[in-house]
């Protein structure tokens, strides 16, 4: 209804001087046959002016009302009885059609531009983690690390330096190549159920360098879970969570008092919380909403000198593509608590 009546006052709007014209010429005609003879006579040019008038502006109304129909379903070649007669509306429709083809040629052009350039940086990255992978040898082949007590000699820590930094160095390429296939995501997603706790488990493992490094203990809070099944795709949902883990070891803070990250798996019948927790420095509170937006650091990244602003907003497409909410919680020097809160589904 609202609709319609919004075509109608368009209607009116569009064709106002038409309007007026007749309104004038029949006060015109009226005033003539008021003057010069009797003046009941005035009935008659008055009526024959609206017997006239009214069917051409019926007909007018549902021409103009079916064509603005059309452009609000967006079409572009209309039929021909939208135009009945009128050349300009065949003119800007031939118009549009030119605008949309070349739009089209552009766009398909840009998406190709795209497309080679997202190869040729997926390549780039897969070269430049061959040299990484070498480093990363030649570190575990390294003599002072074989000493009996690693830390009084002088090369560990040098060596362990070079270590971590190749570790760094390869997460911030695992990250981009993360970034570039995101937008692919419907093509490499495979819902299954996963089992949480023993995924946890592994990907904790998988980090335990950067944990010894960072002098950082993982802590998993006895809650008696050792099962939590939940609807995820297990590749993407590691992804999601190496990311929140690794914020935790770097954001945890170096010193040499051992810090500490907890994880607890706690459930019930509509979800599963996975919650991580750190007890580094924490965000600040006007940051905190801000976290996970591209290429945001923060006053904390600022102060990191390997922060990229990419992770989060990768956690946060992935958790947005699987399904899943992400919670964050953080008060400034009392450190950081990322939930991920798996919604209980049932395949399909």
């Amino acid at each position: 209804m609202k609709q319609e009546l919004y075509i109608f006052l368009c209607f009116l709007k569009d064709k106002l001087s038409l309007l007026i014209l007749l309104i004038i010429n029949t006060a015109v005609i009226i005033l003539f046959f008021n003057l010069s003879t009797d003046s009941t006579e005035w009935l008659y040019p008055a009526c024959l002016s609206v017997v006239l008038s009214g069917p051409f502006l019926f007909v007018q109304y549902f021409s103009y009302r079916k064509l603005m129909l059309m452009c609000d379903t967006g079409e572009i070649n209309l039929p021909d009885e939208v135009y009945s007669g009128k050349h300009y509306v065949r003119k800007i429709n031939s118009t549009l059609i030119k605008i949309h083809r070349h739009y089209n040629t552009r766009l398909n052009e840009e998406k190709q531009k795209n497309l080679d350039f997202r190869r040729f940086i997926t390549q780039f990255i897969h070269a430049m983690k061959t040299p990484v992978t070498v480093i990363d040898l030649a570190v575990q082949n390294t003599p002072g690390t074989a000493c009996q007590d690693r830390r009084e000699c002088g090369l560990y820590s040098t060596i362990q330096d070079i270590s971590e930094e190749n570790t760094r160095q390869l997460e911030m390429l695992n990250n981009l190549l993360d970034y570039l296939r995101i937008n692919e995501f419907n093509k490499d997603y495979k819902p299954e159920s996963v089992d949480l706790y023993p995924e946890l488990i592994k990907i904790i493992n998988s980090k335990k360098r950067s944990f010894i490094y960072n002098n950082v203990c993982p802590h998993i809070v006895p809650n008696g879970i050792q099962k939590a099944e939940v609807l995820t795709d297990s590749k993407w949902n590691a992804v999601m969570l190496e990311q929140i883990i690794s914020n935790s070891i770097k954001y945890s803070g170096a010193s040499e008092e051992m810090k500490k990250v907890d994880f607890k798996i706690e459930t019930d019948e509509n979800k599963t919380i996975l919650s991580i927790r750190d007890y580094g420095i924490g965000i600040p509170a006007h940051d905190l909403q801000k976290i996970m937006d591209p290429f945001f650091t923060g006053e904390n990244g600022r102060k990191m000198k390997n922060a990229t602003g990419i992770g989060l907003y990768i956690v946060k497409l992935i958790s947005r593509g699987l399904g899943h909410e992400i919670v964050v919680e953080s008060h400034p020097g009392s450190g950081t608590c990322v939930s991920v809160i798996y919604r209980k589904l049932k395949l399909q």
